[in-house]
């Protein structure tokens, strides 16, 4: 049986409150360099917050407006590095948005909530392969895993067999070796293995992102990583976030519920996501669920539509690399359902890919040149409303299965729910 070492969870426990005392914070801004002392608190509701004083070094102070608009740059996200007391080594929180601080200009300090924040030890258990821990937030309890998971604590020749419990398991020779399960509400815990022999460094650090991205698409739902702690042998890194609010797909979801979870499609998307995670395919794959879930955020009727709408155009564009141009030669979405029924599907889906067009064509057009007419048959009838409804349900899953499509799903047959609104 595959052994799953805890590895830097027993210091870094998300679930608990912990602070560390900074003997060092370094950071720049304002083209000087900060120093200075401080305080990193975690809290697994609030996430990171750090308090520091700290020192300019370096050329003065330019002068610099407060108050005025201005759009936030790549420039103004820093990594500030941290050296708690007693650790070994730094730690750092990327991509901080270090704009307009009041705080450091003319108080020398800063004091901000940082999204989160990766730490990096010496591994004292150097496996064969690659293995780490991730933990996910965002699985609810209704969601059925298909196989049983028995968790064992060893402390030398002590065993304490634990309690069986609902997981996932995969186990695939010379490759994804995985063992899961929900260790409390809305929380999925994964200890995962990948040989090195078909996986590298840079992929054991986008596996458990991989994973997310799949469980996403997979239950429809935002499944959040929040803490993912790798073993690549000489070192062990751990990163940590807070978690954020859950969106819920519901009946837009891309793909239909599937109780228990399906796992080899599973294995197969967190593959494709990890190894193809820089492709066209993997980035529109993203993309198209990231958008859906922004429109099913949308508090109007309308936006909903419009949003969903737009991610066919957006998605061929991409694919075909023909960005949009003012007054320049539009985009035959027509044209590309067809290239792409024709590398991707088969010749069933023939009339699936003409009525998505039609749709599309449905939704998009009502709501890029809206109206205002209240009256029989307006927009917000309840017979609109249940033909628009049809129509985002059945684009929702013409969605779906373009990403089982992009992300090598071959011979996928076309199965779209039935009318069940008229």
């Amino acid at each position: 049986m595959e052994i799953f070492p805890v590895l830097a969870a027993n210091i870094y426990d998300f679930f608990g409150e912990h602070e560390y005392v900074l003997d060092e914070v370094q950071f720049e801004y304002l083209e000087g360099k900060y120093t200075g002392r401080g305080i990193l608190t975690w809290n697994p509701d609030k996430g990171f917050h750090l308090e520091s004083f700290v020192t300019r070094y370096g050329s003065p102070l330019p002068s610099e407006s407060f108050g005025g608009f201005r759009m936030i740059r790549k420039s103004d996200r820093r990594t500030i590095k941290m050296k708690p007391r007693g650790y070994r080594g730094w730690v750092i929180a990327p991509n901080v948005n270090l704009f307009e601080r009041w705080d450091v200009r003319f108080q020398n300090r800063l004091q901000i909530d940082v999204d989160s924040v990766l730490f990096s030890n010496q591994s004292e258990y150097k496996p064969d392969s690659y293995i780490g821990t991730s933990l996910y937030y965002g699985i609810e309890e209704n969601i059925l895993f298909p196989d049983i998971v028995k968790e064992e604590t060893i402390l030398g020749d002590f065993r304490s067999v634990q309690q069986t419990r609902k997981g996932i398991t995969l186990d695939e020779p010379n490759c994804q070796i995985v063992r899961g399960l929900q260790i409390r509400e809305k929380y999925l815990r994964l200890h995962w293995s990948l040989d090195k022999s078909r996986y590298g460094r840079f992929h054991s650090w986008i596996w458990p992102q991989a994973a997310a991205d799949a469980l996403s698409i997979l239950t429809g739902r935002s499944v959040q990583l929040v803490c993912r702690e790798v073993n690549r042998g000489s070192r062990v890194y751990v990163e940590m976030k807070r978690p954020k609010k859950i969106t819920y797909l519901g009946i837009l979801s891309p793909l239909p519920e599937s109780y228990p979870l399906n796992k080899n499609r599973f294995a197969r998307m967190v593959e494709f996501f990890t190894k193809e995670s820089n492709s066209l395919e993997a980035i529109v794959c993203r993309n198209i669920f990231g958008q859906m879930s922004e429109a099913v955020r949308q508090k109007s009727w309308q936006a909903c539509e419009l949003l969903l709408s737009t991610i066919l155009e957006a998605a061929f564009r991409t694919l075909q690399k023909k960005p949009f141009r003012p007054r320049g030669k539009g985009l035959d979405i027509k044209q590309g359902l067809r290239e792409f029924r024709q590398k991707y599907f088969a010749d069933q889906w023939i009339l699936w890919c003409e009525k998505a067009y039609e749709v599309q064509d449905r939704l998009r057009n009502r709501n890029a040149h809206p109206d205002w007419l209240y009256e029989e048959g307006d927009p917000l009838s309840d017979i609109r409303k249940s033909e628009s409804l049809e129509d985002m349900i059945f684009l929702s899953r013409f969605y779906g299965y373009m990403i089982l499509a992009l992300s090598g799903k071959k011979g996928l047959e076309p199965e779209f729910p039935k009318k069940p609104f008229r």
